[in-house]
């Protein structure tokens, strides 16, 4: 937790908002921690769309947290490695996010920018890295979130991403985006 007068060296708004938002767990709603914690795992499945560019799509269905998270980051790797450059992750049936989302959406937006994300377990340097990358700011090219559920959305974007990520609320206009 972060001390009164603690500096860092991104910045100390951006460093807040998010140190804020992977601490103060009491103000998330009490059913979301529920509903993340009574499903272990996620179903994810991948289709494609041929548009101006050959689209994936990751649906999500269930609890993105600790215990699923790596599953994300692999499936996600899988595209990158078949030659996918344009990812849209559906987090429509997705019930809560928790801090090991955000590593996850960041590792994917680092992937999807043809880089080696790093390792979501270097605990706080992972962090500093995600806020590094959410001040430098500037939405990912080939990174779209779809329909998070309003819960989902408000959380992600006080944690930065909505300037970080493009957040979209039907598929067609996220496929269009690219």
């Amino acid at each position: 937790m972060l001390g009164k007068g603690t500096k860092t060296v991104f910045g100390d708004e951006l460093f807040s908002k998010v140190a804020g938002y992977l601490v103060n767990r009491n103000a998330r709603r009490s059913t979301n921690r529920q509903a993340a914690q009574a499903q272990p795992q996620v179903d994810i499945t991948v289709s494609q769309i041929q548009a101006r560019v050959p689209v994936s799509i990751l649906h999500l269905q269930g609890a993105l947290n600790a215990r699923s998270y790596r599953d994300l980051i692999a499936r996600a790797k899988e595209i990158y490695q078949a030659g996918g450059r344009y990812l849209i992750l559906d987090m429509s049936d997705v019930p809560a996010v928790g801090i090991s989302s955000i590593l996850a959406l960041h590792s994917i937006a680092v992937l999807m920018q043809g880089k080696e994300p790093l390792n979501p377990e270097a605990g706080w340097d992972a962090l500093h890295a995600v806020a590094r990358d959410l001040e430098v700011g500037g939405l990912q090219e080939h990174f779209r979130l779809l329909n998070p559920k309003p819960d989902v959305k408000e959380t992600l974007e006080q944690a930065g991403f909505g300037s970080f990520l493009e957040i979209h609320s039907n598929l067609e206009t996220a496929i269009a985006s690219f």
